[in-house]
């Protein structure tokens, strides 16, 4: 490709195959009228596409948002739950207990877990208890 400028314009050369050319000729398509047509049309499509694909990127922002958004208020809620066990098993003296007694007494609390969709195993709950309960004697 060979660009030459001449005055306000440019000449621009472009290699063709001798088949491309024959199509050109056969068909009466002005080769510099395929060229500033196909160069309009680009300039033309190109902001329209960026536009469009800003305005899917926007859309899918503003979903992640609401889903994080909902996450967080998730989260919240769930660790608002956890705490209210770990006072319970402060308040009932659980970390003295053994560890099968207190995964005895940790299984009342499942059916609420489950239900608040907290998917935490009893053994992980007794952990996070005995994590908690450390924290609050230091």
């Amino acid at each position: 490709m060979e660009v030459i400028i001449l005055g306000e314009r440019l000449d621009f050369h472009v290699r063709i195959s001798p088949e491309e050319r024959d199509f050109l000729e056969e068909m009466g398509i002005n080769k510099s009228k395929l060229v500033h047509d196909g160069i309009k049309g680009l300039m033309d499509e190109l902001p329209k596409s960026l536009n469009k694909r800003k305005k899917e990127i926007d859309k899918e922002k503003k979903e992640i948002d609401r889903k994080l958004a909902l996450l967080k208020t998730k989260k919240a809620v769930d660790n608002c739950y956890l705490e209210d066990i770990v006072n319970d098993f402060i308040r009932y003296g659980r970390e003295n207990q053994t560890y099968d007694q207190n995964i005895t007494w940790l299984s009342k609390y499942k059916d609420g877990l489950e239900r608040k969709n907290i998917t935490i195993s009893l053994p992980s709950l007794l952990e996070y208890c005995n994590k908690k309960v450390s924290e609050v004697r230091k």
